[in-house]
């Protein structure tokens, strides 16, 4: 089995989506997955923290920022980053109280399905990101 949190060759065979695209384009966004990947050294300057979800089977992946991007074209609070909220969705379906090593290592064994959809909030709406069990 491949150990998806290390840097490897397979990374560069798998097709990125963007959930962004999805979201703009379906006011939402699905991405079943069975591996998930952390990375803490992305970017140019080696510093950035991204969150891969990886579907083995279909060879897709979509990364998502925990740390702000550094080219972004707006400023973002740390805490509202896509990958700040994915982290959130995965320590909920998986287990707030796992460290972060034993949330990707449960994360990894289940798999799961993303969902990315507008919740109402206020007189305004917000994006809720949710993890599902797979189908």
């Amino acid at each position: 089995m491949v150990d998806w949190n290390i840097a490897t060759t397979e990374m560069d065979s798998l097709e990125f989506v963007s959930l962004r695209e999805q979201m703009k384009e379906n006011e939402g966004a699905t991405f079943s997955f069975d591996r998930v990947r952390m990375t803490d050294d992305a970017g140019a300057e080696g510093n950035g923290e991204v969150i891969t979800l990886i579907n083995t089977t279909e060879g897709k992946a979509a990364a998502v920022w925990i740390t702000p991007y550094p080219d972004a074209q707006f400023e973002v609070d740390p805490e509202q980053t896509d990958g700040a909220r994915l982290g959130r969705a995965l320590a909920r379906h998986f287990g707030s109280g796992l460290e972060k090593g034993d949330l990707i290592t449960k994360a990894n064994e289940e798999g799961g399905t993303l969902v990315v959809s507008k919740n109402d909030y206020g007189e305004s709406w917000a994006w809720l990101w949710q993890v599902n069990k797979s189908a």
